[in-house]
């Protein structure tokens, strides 16, 4: 007795379908439903608000970054030295003005030049990066009470 193990699989796919077909499935949708993403070729638009170029660091600081687009910004993206970090909205004010932000603890990074920008992308995968700038990272010297402390 031979069986065709095919039958199944054959009988999936045409259910399948005639499913899609009789629900207008036409394929993925966007994130309100439509189409829309598929005919979106605008990419977002993203300005660089702060720091301001080379700037000197010595701790903790807020990069900022708006992004807009005509469909939505799906995320931003920012950028020290190549890496990449989320860029949230911290509350409604921010929201409204569609202003990215990461709070970077540049302490942990050694005293030098680096390179920051912001990539935003909407939901159609158009990205923008912003031109990059550099900042100063500096640490404040050491007091003679630590170096003191560090010798012993």
């Amino acid at each position: 007795m031979s069986r065709n193990h095919r039958a199944p699989y054959i009988f999936l796919l045409v259910v399948w379908i005639l499913t899609a077909s009789l629900l207008g499935c036409a394929g993925p949708a966007g994130v309100d439903g439509d189409n829309a993403f598929l005919a979106d070729s605008l990419p977002p638009v993203v300005q660089w608000l702060a720091p301001a170029p080379w700037t000197e660091i010595d701790s903790a600081v807020e990069l900022r970054a708006k992004a807009t687009d005509d469909q939505g910004v799906w995320r931003l993206r920012f950028y020290i030295a190549g890496l990449e970090y989320p860029g949230k909205m911290k509350d409604s004010a921010d929201s409204l003005a569609q202003i990215y932000s990461y709070k970077w603890y540049a302490t942990y990074f050694p005293a030098s030049d680096y390179p920051l920008s912001a990539r935003a992308s909407d939901a159609s995968r158009n990205h923008t990066t912003t031109p990059e700038i550099m900042v100063k990272v500096v640490h404040p010297p050491l007091s003679p009470e630590v170096k003191n402390n560090k010798d012993n």
